[in-house]
This record gives structure tokens, sequence and C-alpha cells, in this order.
């Protein structure tokens, strides 16, 4: 916990972090959409320096909730957000069925065993709502530069994922498949496609060869 407090307290985010921001919201919003509701009540689980929430709480349909673990964190979200509370998101002091969507972004792949905050994440989800989730792909060029410098995440442990492995952790619930897909212009797929201009294999996809993937489930 003290690497997270020292971590988000040196906080700046780059001009790469604010592309993953805009693209994490505009995903957000298009799921959020297929709720139909008026006020959506969300939840960003582990939300660090909360930038997407931030974003959501300037507009009167998101009632937005944020909680991590680092104090550092939560102390900085709560000059926006009120709704923010120090926790841990393996255990959290929600009730079940709580929010309409619940997210998280940059979270999950610091777990060796995904499982507990997974099934967290399920528990306090709305019947009927949306579980978001945004991690870092699997074959990418910056995990090949990771594996020859041997780089590693400044503040724990940290994974990759592919959209199957991210399916195979969450669809241990009872949940239906909504959405899926990657983030980052300079993936070997859109490397392809910009060097060629026509898609290399028409009838095979690279959904895990992005920086950034995320999955979206709905909780039946």
């Amino acid at each position: 916990m003290k690497e997270w407090d020292h971590f988000w307290k040196e906080y700046h985010s780059s001009n790469a972090e604010r592309h993953y921001i805009i693209a994490r919201d505009a995903i957000i919003r298009k799921n959020a959409k297929l709720l139909h509701k008026e006020k959506i009540k969300i939840l960003e689980a582990g939300c660090g320096f909360g930038s997407n929430s931030r974003i959501l709480n300037r507009e009167s349909g998101f009632e937005v909730h944020c909680i991590d673990i680092s104090e550092e964190a939560i102390n900085k979200v709560k000059e926006e957000i009120p709704r923010a509370y120090v926790g841990d998101i393996v255990k959290m002091p929600f009730k079940n069925d709580s929010f309409d969507i619940v997210f998280s972004a940059g979270v999950i792949e610091h777990f060796r065993d995904d499982t507990e905050v997974v099934n967290e994440l399920y528990r306090i989800t709305n019947k009927n709502g949306l579980i978001i989730t945004f991690v870092p792909g699997r074959y990418t060029l910056w995990q090949i530069y990771k594996l020859l410098m041997g780089k590693r995440w400044v503040a724990s442990y940290e994974k990759n994922y592919t959209i199957t492995m991210l399916k195979n952790s969450f669809f241990k619930h009872d949940v239906k498949m909504v959405d899926s897909g990657g983030i980052d212009p300079f993936s070997f797929n859109a490397l392809l496609l910009k060097l060629f201009k026509v898609k290399i294999f028409p009838n095979i996809s690279f959904p895990s060869a992005y920086l950034e993937i995320y999955l979206s489930v709905m909780k039946k």
C-alpha cells in the first residue's frame, strides 16, 4: 500500500495516458446507453487518480462512486468526487447489487489470482448491470520491450491479458457478453493495417494485440 501511496502522490498524467482516458470514456458511455436509465449509479473500483470518474462526475446522468486502497489517491479524488472511499477491492463495503455499472482500469492485472476481485465486482453489480474492465494486452511491442529490458511495474506485480483470458475470468459467473476490444493506435494489428492498407488475414482479428484491451459483461 505504501508503494501505491507514493505512486499516486507523485502522479501526473502523460499525453499517452490522456489518450486512454478519452478512449475509455467513449467505451463506458457507449455501454452505459444500453441500460436506458436517466441516472446511472457507477463505481470505479481501484480508481487511483480517478481520471475517468472525474469526467463522468461532471454530468448529471451519473452518480459516481470511487474506491481505492490508497489514502493518497482518495484524498485527491475527493477534491472533485465526494463519494470516494478508502478500501480494499477484494472486500468492498457495499451491499450486494449496489451499482448499475462497476468498472476498473489497470487494476485486476495486479492480482496473481484475479478470482477474488472479479467475485467482488460481480457481487456489487445490479442484475442487468454492467461490469467493464480495462487491462494490459498481451501481444504488444510494450510487452516485448519490458521483457528485453527487464522492466516491471513500479508499484506491484503486473500481468497482461488476452480477450480469452478476460472472458475466462468473468464467465465463471452468470454473465453475458456485451462488448470487447482494444485501445492503441500502435498495436501490431494497427501497424499491419497502416503499412499495407488492408487486412493481411481478412477473417482473423487480433484484439489482444492492443496495448490495452477491455471487456464488458452484463450480470444476469
